[in-house]
């Protein structure tokens, strides 16, 4: 299964994400408990924008793998384009009562914190996500200030 799973792992490198599809659904289907091809299947479906598809399969290599970070970024950002906040925000929460300093968590945590209205959250993630990763803290700053990403807020410098 390793083998498939590098396979399909490589054609998504390659952006050839229904050839990628293919052969990491036949690993699933072979594997079902394989965490990384669970994990490689639902980023193609994210990349594809197959939100449907990509949220379970990212759940279930959660559940197998709960200290997999790419699952979890991979799934809070599937979460997050279809819409559903407050289970995005429960998976950041995850992530950071496993990592409380996990730049990309935080960087979650100020987004889902801003899309949900949350400014509070939003600011106080954000400010630790400056001092443990400027460059992602810049990222995100000026995804706030961008029209249709973020909802357009002044965070602190």
């Amino acid at each position: 299964m390793a083998a498939l799973s590098a396979k399909g792992y490589a054609l998504l490198t390659l952006k050839r994400l229904p050839e990628a599809a293919e052969v990491l659904e036949v690993a699933v289907r072979l594997a079902p408990d394989d965490s990384n091809s669970l994990i490689n299947l639902g980023h193609v479906y994210l990349a594809q924008g197959q939100l449907g598809r990509a949220i379970p399969a990212l759940e279930y290599a959660v559940k197998l793998a709960p200290k997999a970070e790419d699952a979890r970024f991979y799934l809070i950002e599937s979460l997050t384009r279809a819409g559903q906040l407050t289970r995005a925000r429960t998976q950041v929460d995850a992530w950071l009562q496993q990592r409380p300093d996990a730049p990309q968590a935080l960087y979650w945590s100020t987004a889902v914190g801003l899309m949900a209205g949350d400014r509070v959250r939003a600011v106080s993630a954000y400010r630790r996500l400056q001092t443990l990763d400027a460059k992602l803290a810049a990222d995100v700053q000026r995804r706030s200030r961008m029209p249709g990403t973020l909802p357009i807020i002044n965070l602190p410098d």
